[in-house]
């Protein structure tokens, strides 16, 4: 079974970037660089246990047992009761990151050094704020894509599997 997905999104889990280091002296946000290490611990787990399952069914698969099918089903159900309760947080994300797509164009390089230079702290600090709202939702954007990913992934084995028996049955001559 090809993994193209997962593997895609573990490009995403290289890409995450080392905590933050802060650029003034004393100017530490451990808060923020624990995020990071957190979405990056999560983005991790989610892709070794996505990995680890579809590694399981893909021997079961390829073993012939005949519960196979029985369990990509089952499997299946789970991962679309997962992605049926994270809907709504993930619609929530959506919201984000296109509200943040949209203030993002305003803030203009011009503007933010305006507001460096004129230590307007509202401004950065607001700045800073919608800048952890967008990653926490693409965060939560990308872990629910691992689900959907898998679920596509047996979706379209067995969608393989059923024309796969039925071309052997036509050719038996079986209805």
């Amino acid at each position: 079974m090809k993994r193209t997905c997962i593997l895609l999104l573990a490009g995403i889990a290289l890409l995450a970037p080392a905590p933050l280091q802060a650029q003034a002296a004393g100017d530490a946000a451990p808060g923020w660089s624990q995020q990071l290490d957190r979405f990056s611990e999560n983005l991790n787990a989610k892709l070794a246990e996505a990995n680890s399952r579809l590694d399981n069914l893909k021997a079961k698969i390829e073993a012939k047992t005949e519960h196979a099918e029985d369990e990509v089903r089952a499997r299946l159900d789970q991962l679309e009761k997962r992605v049926e309760q994270d809907r709504a947080k993930v619609e929530a994300a959506q919201a984000d990151v296109k509200a943040w797509v949209e203030t993002h164009k305003n803030e203009t390089e011009a503007k933010i050094a305006e507001w460096k230079t004129k230590h307007e702290i509202s401004a950065l600090e607001n700045r800073a704020e919608r800048a952890e709202r967008y990653a926490a939702a693409t965060a939560d954007a990308a872990l629910a894509a691992i689900d959907e990913a898998q679920w596509a992934a047996l979706n379209a084995w067995l969608a393989r599997r059923d024309l796969i028996i039925a071309q052997a049955k036509q050719e038996a001559g079986v209805r």
